[in-house]
């Protein structure tokens, strides 16, 4: 029987220390194997790193030796974007692949050169409209302009170096050419794509917008709605139309965009306040209060599209002199309970002080009954 106290402990395990086979040895052991497993090791891995301190040194020196240095700019890469280009000079990929190796491994001065070269020894002017291509990218119309003129009588039926030409002289300011070149384009006689046709229409919506000529821009932007029917044709075309005093035109153009955009609502809202506001400009008012009222019941809670709307629906009785009838309606609509937007006292102060504009500085706003605390509401808030 072992004793409790601590010194009968110490005694016991130097007992058993001697025999060898008790828990108290083989743990001893195994702490022995362990520690020596460890040294070993550790002198194994320092043996090893003095014995070849010095060979990376060597051994890199030598790889360096023999290792295969590649150029980065495969010519042959090279060659075969450059042969594309020689057939399809138009190509925006390749040519893009092209200035990227150039400018990353050689320079563009270098390319320009090669091409000039090139333009020299070919006769069917690929060159040329490469060369006009690169130096409108470097910002320089006018040696873009250039090349390419020089290359159009080689390439008479190049559709895309026609709208290259006119593209250059309208970034110049050179309208009527620009036009002339455009309308090319569009002649009978030149095999084009749909998509070379729409770009044409677009140059000759622009030029005619920049010289102040609405109704020819809103025709060539129909003629492109025609062949592109996208919505946002139809909503700039529409707007061209407004502008051109074509509201009743321009409001069945916002309509049958709006049919278009019941998968984007909020867009869908846009348009048909923008439909609401041609028909007030036509001066079908009550046509332009039902789409307003069409808008703010679709619009969500608290959208502020909604608000906007009001606003303008106010403004069109102010311009018609109606304001105490909408008031009254509004009275109507919203029991007084409702009215949190401002107390319905002063509502009718400020509805009974619209015969002298002179005395009252108003700005009168509809009460809007669902929500309260918006800064814009407040701003529109009526003075009294």
């Amino acid at each position: 029987m072992v004793p409790n106290n601590r010194r009968a402990t110490l005694a016991v395990g130097r007992q058993t220390k001697q025999c060898g086979s008790c828990y108290l040895c083989q743990g001893t052991r195994a702490r022995y194997t362990f520690l020596m497993a460890i040294g070993r090791l550790v002198r194994g891995v320092l043996v090893g790193l003095v014995l070849t301190a010095g060979l990376p040194a060597r051994h890199a020196s030598a790889q360096g030796d023999w290792d295969v240095q590649r150029d980065p700019f495969d010519k042959t890469i090279v060659a075969r974007l450059k042969a594309t280009l020689a057939k399809q000079p138009h190509d925006a990929t390749a040519l893009a692949r092209l200035t990227t190796l150039y400018r990353k491994h050689r320079t563009l001065a270098q390319l320009a050169s090669e091409y000039e070269k090139l333009a020299q020894a070919s006769s069917d002017g690929a060159a040329l409209v490469v060369l006009g291509k690169l130096a409108r990218a470097a910002g320089d119309d006018e040696k873009a302009l250039i090349h390419f003129e020089a290359a159009q009588p080689r390439r008479a039926t190049d559709v895309a170096l026609l709208l290259e030409i006119a593209d250059a002289l309208r970034r110049q300011g050179k309208s009527a050419a620009s036009m002339a070149a455009y309308q090319r384009v569009l002649a009978p006689s030149l095999e084009r794509k749909s998509s070379d046709a729409v770009r044409a229409y677009d140059g000759i919506a622009a030029v005619a917008l920049a010289t102040g000529d609405v109704v020819e821009a809103a025709a060539a932007l129909k003629e492109k709605l025609a062949l592109m029917p996208s919505t946002d044709t139809m909503l700039e075309y529409a707007d061209l139309l407004a502008r051109g005093g074509k509201h009743g035109e321009a409001a069945k153009v916002f309509g049958d965009a709006e049919a278009r955009l019941k998968a984007d609502p909020m867009k869908r809202l846009e348009v048909i306040g923008r439909a609401a506001g041609a028909l007030a400009t036509r001066g079908d008012d009550l046509a332009a209060i039902a789409e307003y009222q069409r808008a703010i019941k679709l619009a969500p809670a608290g959208y502020y599209l909604a608000n906007e709307y009001w606003l303008a629906i106010v403004e069109i009785y102010r311009r018609r002199q109606e304001l105490p009838q909408l008031a009254t309606e509004l009275e109507a609509r919203w029991p007084s309970a409702k009215q949190t937007f401002f107390k319905p006292k002063r509502w009718r102060a400020c509805m009974s002080n619209l015969g002298n504009p002179k005395k009252h500085s108003l700005a009168i706003a509809v009460p809007w009954p669902r929500h309260r605390g918006s800064s814009r509401r407040n701003a529109a808030m009526s003075r009294c």
